[in-house]
């Protein structure tokens, strides 16, 4: 009896195995955007925030096919990387840095993530900084209080240390307080691409055209945790 549980087990785990959506991908370079300086747990460092551009040389995903994509990171413990690596295909509930897991959270980054205007530098910057600050800040029992790129784990601003730029700020506060039922996009059209050993990052599910989205060009030491 034992055995057959094993072997129905094993069973198991091969099939899951074989049905995880993976690609194969690498890191371009940068689009449109800005260096920023951010703060994470009292943790200071200047970096890119914008677009990042990644090719998809290999998949088996349907909704993430090869091709190449702009992508925003989600993820501010890895670096980007030209070499290729292999990346699982993911819900936007299941990002690694989420802290707020929740599907109002994976809602607000896909709404942050498709709001971006392709080539603009002001909608690049409060893109990527909105999807840190929603990784790292939001609350789902404080709601819309709760984000402020001025004020908790997460805070942004120029290199100097002034204030952002008057159309990043713009944007971003208006991505910070659209309430729930006006967010115009939904986590299912979005999907996060996570790896072990390079940076998450966010993408569409290119029924629109291969659009993904992702930013920081890295400089950040801070190592991962993971859970499990």
């Amino acid at each position: 009896m034992l055995k057959n549980l094993f072997i129905v087990a094993a069973m198991t785990a091969v099939a899951g195995a074989a049905s995880a959506q993976t690609v194969n991908m690498h890191f371009l370079g940068v689009g449109e955007g800005r260096n920023v300086r951010i703060s994470l747990d009292g943790d200071q460092r200047n970096v890119f925030a914008g677009e990042l551009r990644h090719s998809v040389t290999a998949s088996n995903s349907g909704e993430v096919p090869v091709g190449d994509y702009t992508t925003f990171c989600v993820d501010l413990a890895q670096y980007v990387s030209g070499h290729s690596s292999v990346f699982n295909v993911n819900p936007l509930t299941a990002t690694p840095e989420l802290t707020n897991a929740t599907q109002e959270a994976a809602n607000r980054l896909a709404s942050a993530a498709g709001s971006h205007t392709a080539g603009n530098q002001d909608s690049a910057t409060a893109v990527q900084l909105v999807l840190w600050e929603l990784l790292y800040d939001f609350d789902a029992q404080e709601g819309l209080s709760s984000l402020d790129l001025n004020s908790g784990r997460f805070t942004a601003s120029k290199t100097n240390g002034n204030a952002l730029w008057s159309g990043v700020s713009s944007f971003a506060s208006s991505l910070l307080s659209t309430t729930m039922g006006d967010l115009p996009f939904s986590a299912g059209g979005f999907r996060v691409l996570t790896s072990g050993d390079r940076q998450d990052q966010i993408v569409t599910v290119p029924s629109t055209g291969p659009l993904a989205l992702a930013a920081v060009g890295g400089l950040l030491t801070v190592r991962r945790k993971r859970n499990g």
